[in-house]
């Protein structure tokens, strides 16, 4: 993976700093992570005791955001999460 750029970080800062709410927040924050690692798609997910719920996202069907991703039952959330 790519070193994050001082210009990415600076984007991120603002972005983060002048949104108004926390979906603006997020949308920036996604915004950044997109261009930084220039990949297709990117998802926010909150973790609520076992389960991962989707916060925001960019790339993915709509329907993601109505998902909860129960973390045994996912390989690679597991791994990930492991501690």
């Amino acid at each position: 993976m790519q070193d994050i750029s001082t210009s990415s970080l600076i984007d991120l800062t603002v972005g983060l700093a002048s949104s108004s709410n926390d979906q603006e927040r997020f949308d920036s924050l996604l915004n950044t992570i997109r261009k930084t690692i220039r990949c297709d798609c990117v998802a926010l997910l909150s973790l609520q005791g076992d389960t991962l719920v989707p916060l925001a996202m960019q790339g993915l069907a709509r329907d993601t955001l109505g998902r909860r991703f129960v973390i045994n039952e996912h390989p690679r959330f597991r791994r990930d999460l492991r501690g």
